[in-house]
């Protein structure tokens, strides 16, 4: 018995694709937000997970989280996480608690364009290159003082030119220090602490109208003084007789006792 060929029109359809999961800045959970004031039960935790292995114990619902590389977090840990990486990858996770990266991510957020605008002007006079750093921990003086901070510097074959930092020591987490070549040349108030919140935009642009001024003034200064060891030192130009030699001193002492 001859049984009929299945055509294309009888072939079993395939299985349709799953939907998408959501975004993570829409997704919902089921858990309580943590926003102040906040009710809704769709709050999804903040991934961040530290160095010892603890995770931030909040939650948030898609009004009040934060998002970095399709993840939930908290605005302290987004700011923590976006802040430390690099073309490098991640670095070990700061303390559950430690919100002194966050601080520095925010402060320096609203100070790049500035800092960045400055040395470039450095970079098209000198001929180097701008490198920015990622927020990182540091040992400072000969006390090793834990501090963290954000820099920037210009750099050409031969070495670092011009460097700025942002930075707050572990031991006074109340100030900013603005650092210039590795010298501390100012230190700020830091803005008040809220519990890891971001701090009031007119907090930050105070602040950051203070430490433009001083890091301009300290770099100009700077440059000045590289330019003045560049240029030949000649006593002439400065209105002063150069003084004679001490062996045509010496002849013309001899021709006036001759006389």
């Amino acid at each position: 018995m001859h049984l009929p060929s299945q055509g294309p029109q009888d072939a079993p359809s395939p299985e349709p694709d799953p939907p998408p999961a959501p975004s993570a800045y829409v997704a919902r959970g089921s858990v309580q937000c943590h926003g102040m004031g906040c009710s809704a039960r769709t709050g999804i935790a903040c991934a961040y997970v530290d160095r010892r292995g603890r995770a931030c114990p909040t939650a948030w619902c898609p009004s009040h989280r934060s998002v970095v590389d399709d993840t939930v977090y908290c605005s302290l840990h987004a700011a923590t996480i976006s802040a430390m990486r690099s073309e490098y990858g991640d670095t070990a996770h700061p303390d559950l608690d430690n919100r002194l990266p966050a601080m520095i991510a925010w402060i320096s957020q609203a100070a790049e364009d500035d800092i960045v605008a400055i040395l470039q002007g450095i970079c098209r006079d000198r001929g180097e290159v701008l490198v920015s750093d990622p927020v990182r921990r540091v040992l400072l003086g000969t006390g090793r003082q834990p501090t963290w901070e954000r820099a920037w510097k210009t750099c050409s074959a031969v070495g670092v030119g011009a460097r700025v930092a942002i930075a707050v020591e572990e031991a006074q987490p109340t100030e900013v220090l603005i650092k210039v070549n590795a010298q501390v040349i100012a230190r700020l108030t830091a803005p008040p602490d809220h519990l890891g919140v971001e701090p009031a935009p007119e907090v930050v642009e105070l602040l950051v109208r203070q430490m433009v001024l001083l890091i301009t003034m300290y770099l100009n200064n700077w440059q000045e003084e590289m330019e003045a060891e560049l240029r030949p030192e000649s006593t002439e130009l400065k209105g002063e007789r150069a003084p004679r030699p001490i062996a045509g001193r010496a002849q013309a002492k001899k021709r006036s006792r001759i006389r």
